[in-house]
């Protein structure tokens, strides 16, 4: 199963821009002949349909991210041999994660892909694209129902543990702040891509601040590249100590069925469309209320 995340979009205006802007003009400005490059895949993205429901004009596509560095070999197991794939400089291995935009709603739904172009490459991409001045779009991920209350229930906390994606989150953050900057720059060089961190304190009586944790952990679940976010503390309800939970079950999210082979020849454009069209409708109704 895939999962499929829902965001808001925001549109960013310059502050030199006076008019808002539709989402619809932005998406149709974009250059989408050009690939972006990041540190460790190429991105593309196509345009595959438009269509319309209850009067919302949407928008579905695919975005593709190549992998050109640290390709693994082939190997057999059986005879215990292995070798390198016959790749040329301009080939790689790609993954796919299909979108639609809800151009009325400004509602983004982005298939998950590890490999492939994360949501928030994905909307790098579309920013480095658009020609024109000051206009941008940036997202922010859409919560359950419950999720602020699920939080607020911690109290005394004494740990906030993080597994991060790299490069889409630290080395954003983190640029030109040395000596964490370097060590996040060289992750390419190093091959890794994964970051733990882990925040807290070992004293008995005292607790992180709580006022300053709520306030940072949502901010973090609205962050692309964060695995795993968990918090240990007091649950003040249940009235106990409680172990680690991880927050990031706390982003809405619903699940997409593909059928792949176990080789795969293309990237089921067709199945991809249209089971994304069929959750949309299928949570028409929860998404207008959570936006």
């Amino acid at each position: 199963m895939k999962k499929i995340y829902p965001f808001k979009v925001n549109l960013k205006i310059n502050k030199d821009v006076e008019d808002i802007f539709p989402l619809e003009e932005f998406l149709h400005a974009c250059q989408f002949d050009k690939v972006f490059k990041s540190i460790s895949k190429d991105i593309e993205v196509k345009f595959i349909d438009y269509k319309s429901y209850k009067g919302n004009e949407l928008m579905v596509g695919l975005a593709i991210g190549t992998q050109k560095n640290h390709i693994p070999p082939v190997r057999n197991s059986l005879a215990g041999s292995t070798k390198p794939l016959n790749l040329t400089e301009d080939e790689g291995l790609g993954y796919a994660s299909v979108f639609l935009f809800d151009l009325t709603n400004h509602i983004l739904l982005y298939e998950f892909n590890s490999k492939g172009a994360w949501s928030q490459s994905f909307i790098d991409f579309l920013n480095s694209i658009n020609p024109i001045k000051g206009h941008a779009i940036s997202i922010e991920s859409i919560l359950v129902k419950d999720a602020y209350t699920t939080i607020k229930r911690f109290s005394n906390i004494k740990r906030i543990g993080m597994k991060v994606h790299l490069p889409t989150f630290l080395q954003n953050r983190m640029r030109g702040r040395l000596p964490f900057s370097q060590i996040f720059e060289n992750g390419d060089a190093l091959s890794y891509d994964v970051v733990n961190l882990e925040f807290g304190t070992n004293l008995r009586s005292d607790f992180l601040n709580e006022a300053a944790v709520y306030k940072e952990l949502f901010q973090l679940l609205q962050k692309d590249g964060i695995e795993k976010l968990e918090i240990t503390g007091y649950d003040s309800v249940e009235e106990k100590r409680r172990d680690a939970v991880d927050l990031i079950t706390q982003r809405l999210y619903y699940e997409m069925s593909l059928k792949e082979d176990r080789i795969i020849s293309d990237f089921s454009i067709h199945e991809r469309k249209s089971n994304i069209f069929a959750i949309y409708k299928r949570n028409f109704v929860e998404l207008q209320e959570l936006i």
